[in-house]
């Protein structure tokens, strides 16, 4: 209860600047108090927030009208506020238009290279930041359909080996990806990439 700072202030001998070191140093701070109904995690808010609060008063017990029987937090100073009007709203369709420009393929564009790749015969790109249901299909500059991919799992991401539907190296230059988010939208996206000759010397 700020005993400890008390003492610092009460010296008979204490300088203004050891009073302003004190003064520098306190923090008001409580409890979380958590609506009911509602659990934290581990003893964490389940956002990431800063929470400051200016206290004026005492932290100590007030008692307008005698009567401590049915009073909130046992007279102790309490403090409430609501988040509702700035809580995000995840399954707005609003959120859901907007999530659709996350999607992306990375990297692009391909210089016959990507960090995904294991070995000297793998190529691969990512699709990045998808919904759980997802179509994507992949079409050359001239309209030919070139792969098919569906996605209906938990992951936000899939692979693409840069083959097309009959596990045939695709060629170099620009495609065209039409990503079909069930239920969201759809978004079309460019990509080139460069691909490299086969390394014979792996064999």
């Amino acid at each position: 209860e700020g005993n400890t700072y008390m003492s610092l202030i009460d010296k008979p001998d204490a300088s203004e600047i050891e009073r302003s070191r004190v003064f520098s140093q306190a923090m008001y701070v409580m409890p979380a108090m958590v609506e009911t109904g509602f659990n934290m995690k581990n003893g964490i808010p389940p956002y990431e927030c800063r929470i400051k609060i200016r206290a004026q008063r005492p932290y100590q017990t007030y008692d307008a009208d005698g009567d401590t029987s049915n009073h909130i937090n046992k007279n102790l100073p309490l403090y409430t506020f609501s988040t509702d009007e700035i809580a995000p709203d995840n399954n707005s369709d609003a959120a859901k238009r907007s999530a659709l420009d996350l999607i992306n393929v990375v990297p692009n564009p391909y210089y016959a290279y990507s960090q995904y790749e294991g070995n000297r015969l793998d190529n691969r790109v990512k699709f990045t930041n998808l919904p759980r249901k997802t179509t994507i299909k992949i079409f050359t500059f001239n309209g030919t359909l070139v792969r098919t991919i569906k996605k209906d799992d938990e992951s936000t991401f899939v692979d693409w080996d840069l083959k097309n539907q009959a596990s045939v190296p695709i060629a170099s230059g620009m495609y065209i990806i039409h990503v079909d988010a069930e239920g969201v939208g759809t978004k079309i996206l460019k990509w080139f990439g460069i691909m490299r000759q086969i390394d014979l010397d792996t064999f």
